[in-house]
Order: C-alpha cells, then sequence, then structure tokens
C-alpha cells in the first residue's frame, strides 16, 4: 500500500520522528495506512509467519504549491502566449513549446525531467548526450511556471513578437 499525506515534522530525536497530520484528508490517509500495517501484522501472527513489520519507505520533499489551472490561470497564460508565438512564427504549437521550456531550463533554472531514480533524462543522439529534458509542465509548481511565462516572453523580445 501507498499513501501521500501533507505532514508537519514535530520533532526528530534518538531516531524515531514524530509527524503530525496536516488537515483532516491527511490525517484519514495516515490512519488507513497505519491500519494497513496492523491488518498486516495480524495476518502474519495468524498464518505463524514473521510477525515483525516490513521497513517502509518514506520520501520527503519540501511542498510547493502546484501551478494554477482554469481560467485567468497561470497554465492559460503560458499556453496563449505559446499560441502568439506559434501563430507569429508558422512553428507548431509544440516545438514552440519545448523550445520556450528549454530557454527556461537553460538561462532561467527551471528543471530538467528525471527518471523514476531522480536521474536527469538527456536528449541523445549518434551516442552522444546533447542536452537535458526541460520537466513537463504539468508537473510545474506556481515558481516553475512563472519562469516559462518569463521564457515566453524573452523568447518573443528575441524574435521581435510584441506579447500582451
Amino acid at each position: 500500500m501507498k499513501t501521500d499525506a501533507i505532514v508537519d515534522i514535530k520533532s526528530f530525536k534518538n531516531d524515531e520522528l514524530t509527524i503530525k497530520a496536516n488537515n483532516e484528508a491527511d490525517r484519514i490517509r495516515l490512519a488507513q495506512y497505519v491500519q494497513h500495517r496492523r491488518d498486516v501484522y495480524k495476518k502474519n501472527v495468524s498464518a505463524g509467519k514473521n510477525p515483525n513489520y516490513p521497513l517502509i519507505m518514506l520520501n520527503l520533499s519540501d511542498k510547493h504549491k502546484k501551478r494554477t489551472t482554469g481560467k485567468d490561470s497561470q497554465n492559460n497564460k503560458f499556453h496563449g502566449l505559446v499560441e502568439i508565438i506559434t501563430r507569429e512564427t508558422g512553428n507548431d504549437f509544440e516545438t514552440v513549446k519545448q523550445e520556450i521550456k528549454r530557454k527556461a531550463m537553460l538561462e532561467l533554472g527551471y528543471p530538467k525531467m528525471k527518471d523514476s531514480s531522480d536521474r536527469e533524462i538527456w536528449i541523445v543522439e549518434n551516442d552522444r548526450m546533447i542536452e537535458p529534458i526541460p520537466q513537463r509542465s504539468r508537473d510545474c509548481t506556481t515558481v516553475e511556471m512563472s519562469l516559462l511565462i518569463d521564457s515566453a516572453y524573452l523568447l518573443g523580445a528575441d524574435l521581435g513578437i510584441i506579447l500582451p
């Protein structure tokens, strides 16, 4: 079983981590996970197996607000700018979008795409690593989406396109 929850770290001492759920939904998810662990323990005891709990994997990360979507959102603003540059240059939408992400990655510190082992994914040609691939826009935080919007304005300026 796998679960995600936003928690506050209350303490970490003597190799013991104490957390507190941040809201009711996360409290419920954590309670369900703990109950799952108890059920596995009881099942192992009744089957005569080792009753020890198996280790769990705990991934910690900073909480970042996801990009905004919907009317008047960062997502709409970004895609609107991509559309204007597309019309002005005659390039297709995905080409323009990728070039904006590439520019943001190389010039503004926009994140690179990573695999499940947290390794950067690179474009490879003729067995040569060319450059990293930018992260997907759907995975952006609000800060990262701002970098894409800024990059769209920079690309527009480079091309002599006035953007709203």
